[in-house]
Order: structure tokens, then sequence, then C-alpha cells
């Protein structure tokens, strides 16, 4: 199977780990793999304050499993 790297210009200035980006990067990455013919889960998970970034979060979690999906989606 064959990637290949998206280079966008606002991809090094987004924050993923707010609500707006974390939102963000779940599309991309749902995007991303419905072209290639996977559907694939992706969830958005609140994380608590944390103290050592001063902020609450959003994790972004999918059941990819090393990056790939498990699966292609049923024709």
């Amino acid at each position: 199977m064959e990637f290949e790297l998206i280079m966008q210009s606002d991809l090094g200035r987004s924050n993923f780990t707010d609500r707006q980006g974390a939102s963000e990067l779940k599309a991309r990455i749902e995007e991303y793999w419905r072209k290639r013919g996977f559907e694939v889960q992706v969830v958005l998970v609140e994380a608590p304050f944390s103290a050592a970034i001063r902020s609450a979060r959003y994790d972004v979690r999918s059941e990819l499993v090393d990056g790939l999906p498990r699966q292609r989606r049923q024709a």
C-alpha cells in the first residue's frame, strides 16, 4: 500500500489539542481514509486540566492499528 505525505501550509500552526483543532484533525483523518476506501472510527475525548500544559485538552483516538485501518469498508 502506498502512502502520500500531505503537506498543508497551516498544519504546523494548528492547535490540535483544543476542541476546534481536534475536530479538524478528526475530519482530516476520516476523509483521508475514506478516499482510500476505508471507514475508520475516530473520536474526540475531553481530557482533564493539565498543570503541565496549563489547559484542558482533547485527545483524538481511533481504531487504527499502527496508523493503519483494520479493514476496508463493505461494498
